[in-house]
């Protein structure tokens, strides 16, 4: 596994919703929040990001589970982008029925479809600075960060 892979997993994300344009999650409006699981890839070699994300519910069912997805196939390099600019326009495939996507059950899931619905939006990684980077913005800042 690439290392870009490996530095991609466990990350934190927010995602800017445009559809549904009525979005709504415990994580706010056209709002969704997760950390990045795996990353596996289906036949044709795209990436398949599972990802884990504050709930929100669909149909009454709880969705916690994701998969994020390249918006329109063969447009961008998901991996890169996320990795060079921290930002991507992606699908985000989940399960009506609330179960959770794992590594063993992701591309027969997609690949029947008939359980799935998704979301529109990009994809943000949030910013970790380590404890140096945090003092140094801290002192640009005047101690205000």
């Amino acid at each position: 596994m690439s290392n870009h892979i490996v530095d991609l997993i466990g990350k934190s994300f927010h995602v800017s919703i445009g559809e549904p344009w009525d979005f709504e999650s415990n994580a706010g409006q056209n709002l969704m929040k997760g950390r990045i699981r795996e990353i596996v890839f289906d036949q044709t070699g795209s990436p398949l990001i599972l990802c884990e994300v504050i709930p929100f519910s669909s149909s009454g069912r709880s969705i916690s589970s994701i998969v994020a997805v390249n918006r329109y196939q063969n447009t961008q390099d998901v991996i890169e982008s996320l990795r060079l600019s921290g930002s991507a326009g992606l699908n985000f495939i989940f399960r009506r029925s609330g179960e959770i996507f794992s590594v063993d059950n992701v591309e027969t899931v997609l690949n029947r479809g008939a359980d799935c619905s998704f979301l529109v939006g990009t994809m943000k990684l949030e910013i970790e600075l380590n404890y140096s980077e945090r003092s140094a913005v801290r002192e640009a800042s005047g101690g205000m960060a």
